[in-house]
């Protein structure tokens, strides 16, 4: 699942001779577009055109490396030292071996297999002690071919006749490797990961408004799924995903989120009001229980502005205009909105009846005007 969360980074002031940098990944840009408006168009290509255009400028290239290394310690596959741990499994996989079975099957040839192998599993199954081809025919149903019918099943078959060594049991049944420095079985893993990838922007690359003339801002890589869609901003003012606090437009965040939401209200009750929605908005749908847009209610009769914010999480004055799911704080580390509160020391603890927009505003007021607020679409 995908999840917004923003990291704060130091950004310093950026040098001259990085512009040159700047200007060669800017034609390379341009020559990318030329060859997509020339039909030269394939995913490689909208991949390597996203990468440019997120290191198009030296601010945005520092925004790449810090949130980067600031990512690393919540990074599940990270091979970095610092962060992982070695979870021994020797003593567990040992008993398995020696007491534990597992259900068979033997071929007409002799060979036995679990029937988690692929070697049976992509064709075959056991169903009732009896095995099936898995897809037969033109209505892919299964079926006891004769085949099949050949193939005997071994129910609760020791692991240890199964396989000839403890090592080769480990190996192919669970795909654990030998760990030499550790003398023992298992995996390395991080106790503190959050994700195995992120993108800068992604699904959420609108996350912060800033004038038009600002310099220090990222506008970080799309996802698949809004790639070639962008949001509309007020005029002077361009939306970006990665910006100093000192040039982010809180208020007027603030102002025009609720003027698109008192839009949105308003027309969602005249229409309900009329019982007919515009020819061009066929993704509504009215019934007497209100309108609904892809099996999700939108508007409900006599609800007032009031409650439609509530239900989109706009709570009426708040300060920093933001729907994330978590932030990343240098003393507490990762926070999440399920479980943060905070106390009167102004420390975040963690419970479950914590007040969200307040946590966030708290920790945005706490960092330096200087700060990079970064929107990062992490997946785990």
């Amino acid at each position: 699942m995908h999840f917004s969360t923003i990291v704060s980074v130091d950004i310093p002031q950026i040098e001259n001779e990085e512009l040159s940098v700047d200007e060669q990944i800017r034609n390379t840009i341009d020559d990318f577009k030329k060859k997509i408006q020339n039909g030269d168009d394939n995913i490689m290509l909208q991949l390597i055109l996203g990468e440019a255009i997120s290191n198009s400028t030296a601010f945005s290239r520092e925004v790449n490396s810090e949130v980067g290394s600031k990512l690393e310690r919540y990074f599940d596959n990270t091979d970095d030292p610092k962060y992982i741990e070695f979870e021994d499994l020797t003593d567990e996989l040992t008993s398995q071996y020696k007491k534990d079975t597992v259900q068979c099957v033997k071929f007409p040839n002799g060979l036995l297999h679990t029937v988690y192998d692929h070697e049976f599993y992509r064709k075959y199954c056991v169903k009732d002690g009896k095995v099936y081809k898995k897809s037969y025919g033109p209505y892919r149903q299964k079926k006891r071919t004769k085949k099949s019918k050949r193939i005997k099943v071994l129910a609760d078959y020791p692991f240890n006749k199964m396989y000839k060594s403890f090592d080769e049991f480990v190996e192919k049944y669970h795909g654990y490797s030998f760990y030499e420095e550790e003398n023992a079985y298992g995996y390395y893993f991080n106790p503190d990961g959050k994700f195995d990838w992120y993108q800068i922007g992604g699904r959420w690359p609108e996350m912060f408004l800033v004038k038009e003339e600002c310099t220090d801002y990222s506008e970080g890589t799309r996802s698949w799924c809004n790639d070639d869609h962008k949001s509309e901003a007020p005029e002077g003012y361009k939306w970006v995903c990665a910006a100093r606090i000192r040039d982010i437009e809180w208020k007027v965040m603030y102002d025009w989120k609720l003027s698109k939401y008192t839009d949105e209200y308003n027309n969602l009750k005249e229409w309900f009001e009329l019982g007919q929605v515009p020819e061009d908005k066929n993704y509504y749908a009215i019934s007497d229980k209100g309108i609904s847009s892809y099996c999700t209610m939108v508007y409900r009769p006599g609800q007032s502005l009031e409650e439609f914010l509530k239900e989109r999480d706009f709570v009426i004055d708040m300060k920093y205009p933001l729907y994330i799911y978590s932030f990343l704080d240098d003393e507490e580390g990762w926070v999440d909105c399920e479980y943060v509160s905070y106390d009167e020391t102004n420390k975040f603890k963690i419970a479950k009846n914590g007040s969200w927009d307040k946590a966030v505003e708290k920790y945005i007021s706490s960092l330096d005007d200087e700060k990079v607020l970064v929107g990062v679409d992490i997946h785990n």
